[in-house]
């Protein structure tokens, strides 16, 4: 069915939904959505690194960040280190880390393989 002029419509942003104006030249722009993205790229980056465009996103974001928001992203992969190396995409934002970050916030990653049976 056709929206009425005034009748507000949404876009679904994750797992949140926007209100979109349905009227000529203030439709939502590919700016703000693109923002959002990369927002939640930053506040999720678990979810994200587990789809190819997400996982650029969040790499892209890592690259983009202060030491500080690098520290807390990398947050999420704390017990989740061993899956995201498996993971086909999730490794790259594990890569992407070793190659940016000080060692002494990668050492979570040696620690949870060592506590793998039969690589201790």
């Amino acid at each position: 069915l056709p929206l009425a002029i005034d009748e507000p419509a949404y876009i679904r942003l994750g797992d949140c939904l926007s209100p979109v104006s349905t009227s000529v030249g203030d439709a939502l722009s590919e700016t703000s959505l693109s923002s959002h993205r990369e927002r939640s790229a930053v506040e999720d980056p678990w979810s994200h690194s587990q789809d190819p465009a997400g996982s650029r996103r969040v790499q892209e974001a890592l690259d983009e960040a202060s030491e500080e928001t690098r520290i807390a992203m990398l947050q999420e992969f704390h017990s989740r280190a061993v899956k995201a190396m498996k993971d086909p995409h999730a490794n790259h934002v594990l890569q992407k880390c070793i190659s940016i970050m000080a060692p002494s916030s990668l050492q979570f990653m040696v620690d949870e393989l060592l506590e793998r049976d039969g690589l201790a």
